[in-house]
């Protein structure tokens, strides 16, 4: 079976990347999830057997998959091996980082997947190392977000005007870059029961607002909020209704191990309404508590991806071993466990399910953690994309009921009330900082060795631990302690 270039930005990606390589020795292009960025470096190695390829990538598990696509395209179904493939190698940059083996290395081209690593500190120099061992060899770069969280593009970076193609999610979903809609939308399950705790803390802050008149009217909002999430489905609801497929396979993300194998433990409790027979597995990185070697991680992958649609409801449980890069076959939808403040990992997550070659009928994404509201921007840009590309039906999975609707606009007045209390807040502790030697307000007081009730306290008293008390719940707090934390990593690790 040889690479077919089945879609228009994959070809026009081909013949570009030829150009620039033709030209300069290098080309770079930009793919999102889900839209086979595989295939025009596929379709290159196809074409150019005696070139020596040195492929690189952030882990084994991509490498692993285009030693897959190697084996169904090129080498009708053998294994990829130094018989099979002599001019194919596969490297992790961590191993470039270490310099290991990098000097026996003569490659006449040189894949780095997913280039937004490139940007990486630790890992940096060895690609130099390489590139500069290398000065003849041919360099092709890659990536679904080239884009990293410090806002460094790594496509522009490494490789300038050599950047031969690029293609949004948003374009891939809307089809307006080549009229060829590529992906199409998944069913989007917001979980409002989950922002119970969210509104328990705007409550806590509309409580302590000062101005009687705009405490009553954010109450009053308050109040329709807090009604719209109390009458949301629970978790174990969600999960049936949002599971249509009950013997189907879902990926699910989780914040880290102690997440994941608490969630797996208690997996027929939050699952079991789907169906109560469930087969659980995980992945996870072998320097992990419980980890797994990479072998073992494969071949959970690959008994994921090639289990028949049995009895069970298959969940395949993960941390960030699955963000990126590694395409799943077959699945059916993936749970939201991980809350992110970056767009970068919320893009590849949702990523997972709007693949170009996906067999399900339907995909879903249940975001437990209400993402959406975190990267409320790039909800809605995708769904637009959706909703331009003329499937109405896959909108309709997309976009939000009047229920959510209302909670969005009560969220924002809401939020933009107590962001005013915030500035007035911050304010009145920058004068207090000013008048009280840099010392911050008292959180009790305590006299004699003994603590007082706020009816035993002065009106000065009262004050000041109310003072305390609204910039605990403030916003600009929380902006300004995360910007120190983020500032004492920056200089840890400088030093």
């Amino acid at each position: 079976m040889p690479v077919n270039l089945i879609y228009k930005h994959q070809q026009k990606t081909y013949e570009l990347m030829n150009e620039a390589l033709n030209k300069n020795g290098r080309a770079a292009y930009v793919f999102p999830v889900g839209c086979g960025k595989s295939f025009p470096v596929l379709k290159y190695i196809e074409d150019n057997p005696n070139k020596k390829v040195l492929y690189v990538s952030p882990n084994l598990e991509i490498i692993n998959q285009i030693k897959k696509y190697i084996s169904t395209y090129i080498l009708n179904g053998r294994k990829v091996n130094k018989a099979t493939m002599p001019n194919f190698r596969g490297i992790t940059y961590q191993k470039i980082a270490l310099a290991e083996d990098i000097a026996d290395i003569h490659p006449d081209v040189i894949v780095f997947d997913e280039i937004h690593r490139m940007g990486a500190e630790k890992w940096g120099h060895g690609i130099d190392l390489l590139i500069e061992a290398n000065p003849s060899a041919e360099i092709i770069g890659m990536s679904a977000t080239p884009e990293r969280t410090d806002k460094r593009n790594m496509a522009y970076e490494r490789f300038g005007d050599d950047v031969v193609y690029e293609m949004s999610l948003t374009e891939a979903l809307s089809g307006e870059k080549e009229g060829e809609v590529v992906l199409k939308g998944a069913r989007y399950v917001r979980a409002i029961s989950e922002l119970k705790g969210y509104a328990e803390e705007l409550r806590e802050g509309i409580e302590l607002t000062e101005d009687e008149t705009r405490r009553h009217a954010l109450m009053k909002k308050y109040e329709k909020l807090n009604a719209i999430i109390s009458d949301a489905l629970g978790l174990s609801d969600i999960m049936e209704q949002a599971m249509t497929k009950k013997n189907g396979k879902y990926i699910v993300f989780c914040t880290d191990k102690q997440e994941m194998f608490g969630k797996m433990a208690n997996a027929r409790e939050i699952f079991g309404k789907v169906n109560p027979n469930i087969k659980v597995d995980y992945v996870i990185s072998n320097d992990e508590e419980k980890g797994k070697t990479p072998r073992e991680n494969r071949k959970t992958i690959e008994d994921f991806e090639s289990r028949e649609n049995g009895n069970s409801l298959n969940l395949l449980f993960c941390v960030d071993m699955l963000n990126e890069g590694r395409h799943i076959d077959g699945i059916d939808g993936e749970v939201q466990f991980r809350p992110t403040e970056s767009s970068i990992v919320y893009k590849q997550q949702i990523g997972r399910v709007l693949s170009a070659d996906k067999s399900a009928e339907e995909t879903v994404v249940i975001d437990v953690v209400n993402n959406w509201l975190r990267q409320i921007d790039t909800f809605n840009e995708l769904g637009h994309a959706i909703e331009t590309n003329g499937e109405k039906d896959a909108y309709d999975l997309f976009k939000f009921s009047s229920n959510e609707l209302e909670l969005v606009g009560l969220l924002k007045e809401i939020g933009e009330g107590l962001r005013y209390n915030s500035r007035q807040t911050y304010n009145q502790i920058i004068n207090w900082l000013e008048t009280h030697d840099g010392h911050m307000p008292r959180t009790t007081i305590r006299k004699n060795g003994k603590y007082y009730l706020v009816n035993e306290m002065t009106d000065d008293e009262r004050d000041e631990v109310n003072l305390y008390a609204r910039w605990r719940v403030s916003a600009d707090r929380r902006a300004l302690e995360a910007c120190i934390r983020n500032t004492t990593r920056r200089i840890t690790k400088r030093i």
